[in-house]
């Protein structure tokens, strides 16, 4: 069996997860200069709006068309993540090992294959925190074309928490037992037969939810002599996977990081500023707490500061009833940057957020992400300001 060399790219989970609740949120905001109001001459206080914006978390998705090509948003709003890929193929040829593609009584033939390596590269996205999607389904799909009564049964599949990390069976009937594929009607024809894992038949939630660095599988084909037979010289069957991942999940400390060049671009020559007030208040109708903190950091990467500098803003998940979240929680904060901390900030160079996510009742409870779910937030400043003559 030859597996196809171009290893599925599903990477792109970590993207789906986080990016669209959290990155593409800078596109969404309204920013408001045209009512920026002052107050004296030698010390102006400036009142400066900075954000009135509500929206709902599908207008948060990127307008990324190779990445909104795996969600899929049904009538009654739930999301799913979805997407499939062949990873391998054998002819018939190299199914029958030397034996005729044609006779009166079709032969006993086994074909084993090498463990076949499915890179995911799943382990960079959860850090610390814990992860658990609900209803997961993995399917492997063989396209058949040839009409010969065979089966098929895993020797072994693995899933890999790291690249080098002990191997962790994937378990359940679906591994345990033979499966009779169907064969086209018509010679020439192809059927596919689905093999389906799913948490009836596996483990599936277990190893979609660790989202392991890889997995690993190994399968023997067996032929069911005794009836003629004519297979397609030239044939090839196909293995493909399809996956279906209902965002129907608990989350726990996901983090979110990156950084992003800062300045405030202040003349200091000419103004100094005494204080900085940033008032916050979110309109969260979203069942996602959000616990952050957000670093200024000098040229060397070095921490010189951080907003929040008694504790972290903690913005509290919506309610959430049966997993649907029912209503908003509302949450304000004011945030006072006093001079002296204001000489730090001045010197920043970069600013690295640093968010973490949860859902309510992590461990107890999974909720479900629908498009409609609504956010809103107000953020505005106040800016104590001296002009210097």
């Amino acid at each position: 069996m030859i597996l196809k060399k171009g290893i599925i790219r599903l990477n792109f989970f970590a993207i789906v997860l986080l990016l669209f609740l959290t990155n593409s949120c800078k596109d969404s905001f309204v920013f408001n200069m045209e009512n920026i109001k002052t107050e004296g001459n030698i010390t102006p206080k400036i009142a400066l709006p900075l954000i009135n914006a509500s929206m709902t978390l599908e207008s948060l998705l990127p307008d990324d068309e190779d990445l909104n090509r795996y969600l899929i948003i049904d009538e009654d709003h739930f999301i799913t993540i979805a997407f499939s890929e062949q990873v391998a193929e054998y002819s018939a040829e190299e199914y029958m090992n030397g034996a005729p593609l044609s006779g009166p009584e079709l032969p006993y033939v086994e074909y084993s294959t090498d463990p076949q390596i499915i890179n995911l590269n799943f382990n960079t996205i959860l850090g610390d925190g814990e992860l658990y999607f609900a209803n997961p389904s993995f399917k492997l799909l063989i396209t058949n074309y040839w009409d010969i009564p065979s089966r098929f049964r895993f020797t072994d599949f693995y899933y890999y928490e790291e690249e080098n990390s002990e191997a962790i069976p994937l378990t359940g009937s679906v591994v345990d037992d033979w499966h009779d594929i169907t064969g086209p009607s018509n010679f020439g024809d192809s059927i596919i037969y689905e093999i389906v894992m799913d948490t009836t038949t596996s483990n599936i939630d277990e190893m979609i939810s660790a989202l392991p660095h890889h997995l690993s599988f190994g399968a023997d084909l067996e032929t069911i002599p005794g009836d003629p037979y004519n297979l397609p010289p030239g044939s090839v069957n196909k293995l493909s996977v399809e996956v279906n991942i209902p965002l129907e999940l608990s989350l726990s400390n996901i983090l979110l990081t990156d950084t992003m060049d800062f300045s405030l671009d202040v003349n200091t020559d000419s103004t100094k500023i005494n204080s900085l007030t940033i008032n916050f208040a979110a309109q969260n109708g979203f069942p996602l707490g959000v616990n952050a903190q957000v670093y200024f950091v000098d040229e060397n990467y070095t921490i010189i500061d951080s907003l929040f500098s008694e504790r972290r803003l903690d913005l509290k998940p919506a309610t959430v009833s049966n997993g649907i979240a029912n209503q908003t929680v509302d949450t304000e904060e004011s945030i006072t940057i006093t001079a002296d901390r204001m000489d730090n900030i001045l010197e920043a160079k970069y600013l690295i957020p640093h968010i973490l996510f949860s859902t309510p009742d992590a461990n107890t409870t999974q909720v479900k992400l629908y498009s409609t779910y609504e956010f809103g937030l107000d953020l505005s400043a106040m800016i104590d300001a001296e002009i210097i003559l």
